[in-house]
C-alpha cells in the first residue's frame, strides 16, 4: 500500500531527488483547500500515469478510473503540495475523460512543477512503487539533461513505457532510451491543410524535427480546435496523440500482458505506415 506517510524518494542515476516534503520547499495547504476524494475502489486494468498539472478527481468519469490502494485511497502524488491529492480544476478537460473511458484502464495522477528540472525524475521514482505500466508527460518540458539519467533509471524499470509529445521535448532530443516514445500528431479533417505548415516546420521550430520523432498519430480536428493560437493548438493535438497512443498501449498489454517497455515500443512502431515527413517510423492511424 502507498501512503503519504510511507513514501520516500532517493537518488537515482545522478539526478537529485529529494523527499516530497522538501522537493518544492513549500508547506502543504490546509486540508480544506482541496476537495475530498470521492469514495471508490480500484477498478483494475492497465495503469497509466499522468505526469502533469494534476487532475480533477471530483469528476465522476475520472474518479471511477483512479488507481486506489486497499483502503480506497488514491495511488498518486502531488509533488508541489506534498500530499496524495494531485488536484487541479478542469486541466485537459477533454483528454483525461477520454483516457479514463478507455476499457481496462486506471489512472495514476502525479502533479509536478513544470519549472523543476528534477520533476519528471521524481515522478518516475515514485512510479516504481505503483502498478503503472505507461506514463504520459502532459505538462512541462523534457530537457536534454534529463534523458541520460532516465536512460540509466529505466535499467531498473524496463516494464514502463514513457510517452512524450514531441513539442514537450527539447528541439534536439538525444539519448532517448528504448522505452520512451516521442509522438507527434497528424491533423486530419477540415483543417488538414495545416499539416503542410507543420511538416514545413514553419510553426514547429520549437520542437524536434521529424527525423527525431518516433511516430505520429492521426488526429481528427474539429471547429472548436481552431480557436487557440497555432502553437497552442499543435500542442493540444500532440497531447491528444499521446493520450490515444497510451490507450493503444493499454489495449496491446491487455491482449499480451507480457508486453512492456522496449518490447511494447517496438510493437507500437510496427503498426506505423511509412511517412518520413511526419516521423522516423511513420504514422499510426488513431483507433
Amino acid at each position: 500500500m502507498i501512503s503519504r506517510r510511507s513514501f520516500a524518494l532517493g537518488a537515482v542515476a545522478g539526478v537529485h531527488l529529494p523527499a516530497p516534503a522538501t522537493a518544492q520547499r513549500k508547506s502543504p495547504p490546509a486540508a480544506s483547500a482541496k476537495p475530498k476524494l470521492p469514495p471508490g475502489r480500484d477498478p483494475g486494468g492497465v495503469a497509466i500515469a499522468i505526469i502533469g498539472a494534476g487532475v480533477d478527481y471530483t469528476r465522476p468519469e475520472i474518479a471511477a478510473r483512479l488507481a486506489r490502494d486497499g483502503e480506497g485511497d488514491l495511488i498518486g502524488w502531488d509533488f508541489i503540495d506534498n500530499d496524495n491529492r494531485p488536484f487541479t480544476k478542469d486541466h485537459h478537460p477533454t483528454l483525461l475523460p477520454h483516457v479514463a473511458a478507455a476499457p481496462a484502464v486506471r489512472l495514476v495522477p502525479l502533479r509536478v512543477s513544470p519549472d523543476t528540472v528534477d520533476a519528471i525524475g521524481q515522478a518516475l521514482v515514485f512510479l516504481k512503487r505503483t502498478p503503472a505500466r505507461i506514463a504520459i508527460v502532459l505538462d512541462g518540458r523534457v530537457l536534454p539533461q534529463f534523458w541520460k539519467p532516465f536512460d540509466e533509471f529505466v535499467a531498473e524499470a524496463t516494464d514502463l513505457l514513457l510517452i512524450v509529445p514531441s513539442l514537450r521535448a527539447h528541439p534536439r532530443p538525444s539519448l532517448v532510451p528504448d522505452n520512451a516514445v516521442l509522438v507527434t500528431a497528424v491533423p486530419q479533417g477540415r483543417y488538414a491543410m495545416l499539416v503542410a505548415r507543420k511538416f514545413n516546420l514553419s510553426n514547429f521550430d520549437a520542437g524536434p524535427a521529424p527525423q527525431d520523432i518516433d511516430v505520429a498519430l492521426t488526429i481528427e480536428t474539429t471547429d472548436a480546435e481552431r480557436a487557440n493560437g497555432t502553437r497552442e493548438r499543435d500542442l493540444a493535438w500532440e497531447d491528444t496523440a499521446a493520450v490515444r497512443l497510451a490507450g493503444l498501449c493499454a489495449t496491446l498489454i491487455a491482449r499480451e500482458p507480457v508486453l512492456a517497455g522496449p518490447a511494447l515500443k517496438q510493437r507500437l512502431l510496427a503498426l506505423a505506415k511509412p511517412a518520413p515527413r511526419a516521423a522516423r517510423h511513420g504514422v499510426i492511424e488513431a483507433p
